[in-house]
């Protein structure tokens, strides 16, 4: 951290001389790098965000806590305990085989739309696609794993 500081410390020194010698729209673009540039050594510094009287660990009980309802916090965990499964070896390799007939981009946009419950915004925004084409691939992955699953009565079981 020391020689994060003194790298700081150093480019706020060059920056200094060159504010010295930089034209009038240059020097208040340098100022503003002085100014980044001072506000993160006063972070580095303090351990805290700059301009805050007192950090977090010095604030009154009453800020610091949150109340919870107690029904509410059971109730919570409760979910959580339920919504945890487990996938047999065998169950994992069928879902493999079933996967294995999408292309890459339409697994993706499957995986992050069914399995992990992101909306197809969301999967759009990730992978850097538009929204219906996004859509329109967990569409046709649905239909080729459902043609795979028609054709395959061994491998049949409760997918959607």
């Amino acid at each position: 951290m020391n020689d994060l500081i003194r790298e700081y410390n150093q480019a706020l020194r060059e920056l200094e001389a060159l504010r010295v010698i930089a034209s009038e729209d240059d020097s208040a673009i340098i100022g503003g790098m002085m100014s980044d540039v001072r506000y993160a050594l006063e972070w580095m510094r303090s351990a805290r965000m700059p301009g805050n009287r007192r950090g977090i660990e010095r604030r009154s009980s009453y800020q610091r806590e949150v109340s919870i309802d107690s029904v509410q916090l059971q109730a919570y965990v409760r979910n959580q305990e339920t919504n945890e499964s487990t996938v047999s070896a065998w169950d994992k390799e069928k879902i493999d085989n079933c996967l294995s007939i999408l292309s890459d981009q339409q697994k993706d946009c499957f995986y992050m739309h069914v399995a992990k419950l992101y909306s197809l915004e969301d999967v759009a925004t990730i992978l850097g696609l538009q929204k219906t084409t996004v859509q329109n691939h967990v569409e046709r992955a649905k239909k080729k794993i459902q043609e795979y699953l028609e054709n395959k009565p061994a491998v049949q079981f409760e997918l959607f």
